[in-house]
């Protein structure tokens, strides 16, 4: 379990989609090791996504597990346009819980709510398969 935790918070790669900078790369890397380094029972089983001030897309990168899946999370205002698309991988899918499975790309209106994407294997197979997935939220404040 710490070995697939620790794999796969350490192969999550976040990149602001204007320019990322190496300031914003260690702020990442240092929000990944501490959300691996809480307990389970304090952080939940999602990564929290936060967009940089003035920004209203993200693109985060992983692993996808053979058993299990990895997940976002991302708080909305109510009413506001927010797109989630796989932008590289193979064999993957994202699902957001309450509102699809199993796609590649979904566009939908928002609540005043916190959003759960999870990343996984389509097929099942012996290796961690790679992912890139762009998040935006656009129409006010999240």
């Amino acid at each position: 379990m710490i070995e697939s935790r620790l794999s796969s918070l350490f192969g999550r790669i976040a990149k602001q989609k204007r320019g990322g900078s190496f300031g914003t790369g260690l702020c990442l890397a240092l929000i990944t090791f501490l959300a691996w380094a809480m307990p389970a029972s304090a952080q939940g089983d999602c990564l929290p996504v936060r967009f940089a001030s003035g920004s209203s897309s993200i693109e985060v990168s992983g692993q996808a597990p053979p058993e299990g899946n990895v997940c976002f999370s991302v708080a909305t205002g109510a009413n506001q346009q927010a797109a989630v698309e796989l932008v590289a991988g193979n064999n993957v899918y994202f699902s957001i819980d309450g509102l699809t499975d199993a796609v590649d790309q979904y566009r939908f209106t928002t609540k005043k709510t916190t959003y759960r994407i999870r990343v996984g294997q389509l097929f099942r197979s012996v290796t961690d398969e790679s992912f890139r997935l762009r998040i935006a939220v656009t129409g006010g404040a999240s």
